[in-house]
């Protein structure tokens, strides 16, 4: 499955100079190790939820696309607090990822650093995304599943690497989260809730 990323809110001009700050995200899911393997192909998004209409990106500006995720067993323990301080994400971060919205398969108009490592209790996923209008960012609570306007960070497990079936997690600035058992091909079930941790950060 391909890493895909919809386009960020655009940056809204202004008179002062643009600064990027991180919304900081750690994802623990409690996994054994061979499956941390196995679900290695993992679509990794972040999201805006009123995004304009979808259009593909022409061939001549689609960037490549990273086909493996690199995941490697953490180098001591993981603290489960949305401060990206280990030297498990101090290390070159995950390939680059390509938009979903509003221009499919473009270069994101923001920047998202993201690691994987495991251990053998569970499956860690971090992230830290970038935006120019820091200001701005939407985070907006609800109820779990319920899915609010807001900025939204997903990541999909093919975890049979069957392009039909998975497993989604997401989660908000606000830390609302969300899950949902994936299965033909875009239907989903939310009434599927397994046990994860996940801590943010706006910095």
């Amino acid at each position: 499955m391909p890493f895909v990323m919809p386009a960020r809110r655009a940056a809204v001009p202004d008179k002062r100079a643009a600064v990027a700050r991180p919304f900081a995200l750690l994802l623990a899911l409690s996994f054994t190790p061979a499956f941390a393997l196995i679900c290695a192909p993992a679509a990794l998004r972040a999201q805006e939820a009123a995004a304009p209409a979808t259009a593909d990106c022409p061939e001549s500006e689609r960037p490549p696309v990273a086909r493996v995720v690199p995941a490697r067993r953490a180098l001591g323990e993981i603290r489960i607090d949305g401060v990206l301080e280990e030297p498990d994400w101090l290390a070159p971060a995950g390939p680059a990822l390509v938009q979903l919205e509003p221009r499919r398969g473009c270069t994101p108009t923001q920047r998202t650093d993201w690691w994987v490592a495991y251990d053998d209790e569970a499956l860690y996923v971090a992230a830290r995304l970038w935006d120019d209008a820091a200001d701005s960012i939407a985070s907006r609570l609800g109820r779990r599943d319920t899915g609010p306007a807001s900025d939204w960070l997903y990541l999909n497990l093919d975890t049979f690497n069957d392009d039909r079936t998975g497993y989604s997690f997401s989660v908000n600035p606000a830390g609302v989260v969300g899950d949902s058992y994936l299965y033909n091909e875009g239907a989903s079930d939310p009434t599927w809730d397994p046990v994860w941790e996940d801590r943010k950060s706006v910095v």
